[in-house]
């Protein structure tokens, strides 16, 4: 039969791992689970923003948070604990659904704010992409596509962008777009 105490203690301990792992899991499941739900075989190139990043730590720690208050046999702080699982689950959602890839016939991305909605990008309607640097420094701040339309799309610029200028370079090129390096004032 389980008692109280081995229920709090049970709680203690997993809320103890949310807070733990929440500096390390983002990493370990989030970005494998990117690649395996959105990437497809003809995928060059898979890259995201580190916002994801920040975006799962909060989620785990939430979840961890909740693990404490599910101790307590008041009601309002068992509701206060669902309630904090419902925000760590949209916190983890919004952590999976930013992701941007490179094919052979173009460019998708799907931004932070679009929640589900990607952007194919041909590589014919890119004509420029812009590599901003801030003044004086030797790494980017984003990658920035402006299209033929005149809209424009931004990639921060992290680990996973830091290897594709060569291949941005190769596949724009013969389409009639340039790669050019730009310094931000």
């Amino acid at each position: 039969m389980i008692n109280n105490d081995k229920i709090r203690y049970f709680f203690i301990c997993i809320a103890i791992l949310f807070f733990i792992s929440a500096f390390f899991l983002p990493g370990v499941i989030i970005m494998p689970l990117k690649i395996i739900l959105f990437s497809s075989g003809d995928v060059l190139y898979f890259g995201m923003g580190t916002e994801f990043y920040m975006f799962g730590m909060i989620a785990f720690l939430f979840l961890g948070l909740a693990s404490i208050l599910f101790i307590f046999k008041k009601w309002i702080l068992r509701i206060m604990a669902i309630f904090l699982c419902l925000i760590s689950i949209t916190f983890l959602i919004l952590s999976v659904d930013e992701y941007f890839y490179i094919q052979k016939d173009g460019f998708t991305m799907n931004e932070f704010s679009s929640l589900g909605k990607h952007s194919f990008i041909p590589w014919d309607k890119i004509e420029e992409i812009q590599y901003v640097y801030k003044a004086n420094e030797n790494s980017p701040l984003r990658i920035q596509l402006n299209l033929i339309d005149g809209s424009t799309y931004n990639i921060p610029f992290n680990g996973f962008s830091a290897n594709m200028k060569n291949m941005l370079r190769d596949y724009v090129a013969p389409h009639g777009g340039k790669l050019v390096d730009i310094d931000e004032e």
